[in-house]
């Protein structure tokens, strides 16, 4: 899935866009994009900052807290790629909550060298990914969010 569609992305390095740019380009599915930004600003005291981190991913919004990633969202043409680190047991532990879109990309991640932590790849384009990416984070910081240091 990482490398799917890269003709969707934003990949035009000379200008950067504004937030209201990306959530554009994403139609339909900026307006959950817009949801998810609040849900991480006000649970998880995330700030988000536009940026481009490689070639094939193009522009997003990596957002963390005290420069702590939490995760990063890539804008796609009408719709949008989350990308997130998480422990192997974590996921392991809310897989069954997950809709069959999600638990796809959960299997098809790539692991980290430590074996313990995979990267996973989810397009979200309405709001049943979005209700499986708030299950995903509350995986990854199982603790109160607000209180995620």
């Amino acid at each position: 899935m990482v490398y799917e569609d890269i003709d969707k992305r934003m990949l035009n390095r000379d200008e950067t866009p504004t937030f209201d740019d990306i959530i554009r380009y994403c139609g339909d599915s900026g307006g959950i994009w817009v949801e998810l930004n609040k849900y991480l600003t006000v649970e998880y005291r995330a700030e988000g900052a536009i940026h481009f981190p490689y070639g094939t991913e193009g522009w997003g919004v990596r957002y963390s807290r005290k420069n702590k990633r939490i995760i990063d969202v890539f804008a796609e043409n009408g719709t949008f790629l989350l990308r997130c680190r998480i422990n192997n047991n974590d996921m392991d532990a809310v897989y069954r909550l997950l809709n069959e879109q999600a638990k796809e990309a959960w299997d098809n991640r790539l692991p980290c060298r430590n074996g313990e932590e995979s990267w996973m790849y989810y397009r979200v384009s309405n709001i049943e990914n979005l209700r499986d990416v708030k299950v995903i984070l509350h995986a990854k910081f199982p603790q109160n969010a607000k209180k995620y240091a």
